[in-house]
C-alpha cells in the first residue's frame, strides 16, 4: 500500500503541536469517529473506544509517514487501528486500550 488514510483528534491537528509531522501530506476532511477522548496527566489528549462523536481530521499519507507515525505512537503507548467515520470512510487511527484509562484523567468533547 503506498497511501493511508489517517485520522487524527489531538497534537497532529491543524494549529496543534505535532502538526508539522503531516503538515505535508494531503488533508481530505474534517469527519468525526465514534470514541471516548481524554486529557491525560501529560496535558495530552488519549483516544478511547467508545460512542461519543469525536471531531477529526481526515489526511491521506505516504507509507514512509504512516510507519514514521505509527512508530512516534506506539512508542508512545497507542495502538494502530482502523475505524469508520461518521461518513463511512475507512481510517486508521491511534488509540489507548479504555482499560489503561486513569481516574485522574478528564473526559474532554475535543482537543
Amino acid at each position: 500500500m503506498d497511501k493511508y488514510i489517517i485520522c487524527v483528534y489531538g497534537t497532529l491537528k491543524m494549529g496543534k503541536y505535532w502538526h508539522a509531522l503531516i503538515a505535508d501530506q494531503r488533508f481530505i476532511k474534517k469527519d468525526s469517529v465514534k470514541g471516548r477522548l481524554y486529557i491525560d496527566d501529560r496535558k495530552l489528549p488519549v483516544f478511547t473506544d467508545g460512542n461519543k462523536d469525536i471531531p477529526v481530521e481526515v489526511y491521506e499519507v505516504s507509507k514512509e509517514k504512516f510507519e514514521m507515525l505509527t512508530g512516534f505512537e506506539e512508542n508512545a503507548g497507542y495502538k494502530t487501528v482502523t475505524t469508520k467515520t461518521k461518513s463511512k470512510q475507512e481510517v486508521f487511527l491511534w488509540q489507548f486500550s479504555s482499560k489503561d484509562v486513569k481516574d485522574s484523567w478528564k473526559e474532554i468533547a475535543e482537543y
